[in-house]
């Protein structure tokens, strides 16, 4: 039955929903700082338990996101194995179309066909000497119509060298071909009627100077006009030239590659013309 007597304190404080009834007397008497503290005109007290929630949610989830960081880096772990494993197939039937010219080239190849199958760093990562042994692209331009082959000056090594330059991580010796020959001489990788875009020669040489460190290199043999070449990398060469073979072979031997004259001597042999 309705009734006009207006609740008391209490009683109105009973009926109130939880989240909206007013304070109590006692409540309003709570401290504004520690655990349970006044805000605005209401009274928000946050339990231990509440925290201690929070906290275990936090840590389940930290717990959660650690195995899917370490399953991350598996997976982009496996991955680059996958690649390098690719490319050391790729590289071992690289080395093994190469046709030795001599018992030299027999030697450097079966080296560098175990090298790359034993697992060992095969990229050079750090300037100038690591690892002690890593992979490096030597590229021999050839106008095949005038039969003269392009060397540079070093500054570095202080010799007359084919253009060429260290394999990046994960890059095919072919890639590295073209790149280094847009950096250093201006021009495309063009392939020559020799051996294609497949290494023509194998070396295993230690450098010389201070920083010593051993090159595997594949030779490739590009074609360009001489003509063609009306610019270089300054900053790494001196000076280009083009020679013949026969000039070539008439170069002392410790101005060049130590292996520039058995090179020629195969490039001879297998164009017949030059």
């Amino acid at each position: 039955m309705p009734t006009d007597r207006r609740p008391t304190d209490g009683e109105a404080t009973r009926n109130l929903p939880h989240r909206e009834r007013a304070p109590t007397q006692h409540e309003k008497n709570v401290p504004t700082h520690g655990i349970g503290y006044r805000m605005g005109h209401g009274v928000h007290t946050e339990s231990v338990t509440h925290r201690l929630r929070v906290h275990a949610d936090h840590s389940r989830e930290t717990r959660m996101s650690e195995p899917l960081g370490i399953m991350s880096a598996v997976t982009a772990t496996d991955a680059s194995d996958k690649v390098d494993q690719l490319l050391r197939v790729r590289l071992r039937r690289l080395l093994e179309g190469v046709r030795p010219w001599d018992e030299q080239e027999c030697v450097h190849r079966a080296e560098a066909v175990e090298w790359v199958a034993g697992g060992a760093p095969l990229y050079r990562v750090r300037k100038p000497d690591v690892p002690a042994v890593h992979l490096v692209s030597y590229f021999v331009v050839l106008d095949e119509k005038r039969g003269e082959l392009l060397l540079v000056a070093h500054r570095k090594a202080g010799l007359w060298l084919p253009s060429g330059g260290h394999v990046e991580p994960m890059e095919d010796p072919w890639d590295t071909v073209v790149r280094e020959c847009r950096e250093e001489l201006r021009i495309e990788a063009v392939p020559s009627t020799v051996a294609g875009d497949e290494p023509f020669f194998l070396t295993i040489t230690q450098t010389r100077g201070a920083d010593r460190h051993t090159d595997v290199s594949l030779w490739y043999v590009l074609q360009a006009d001489a003509d063609s070449v009306t610019s270089f990398d300054e900053d790494e060469f001196e000076a280009i030239k083009w020679l013949s073979p026969s000039q070539v072979l008439a170069e002392p031997e410790d101005t060049l590659d130590p292996h520039m004259h058995r090179f020629t001597h195969k490039l001879v042999a297998a164009c017949g013309h030059l």
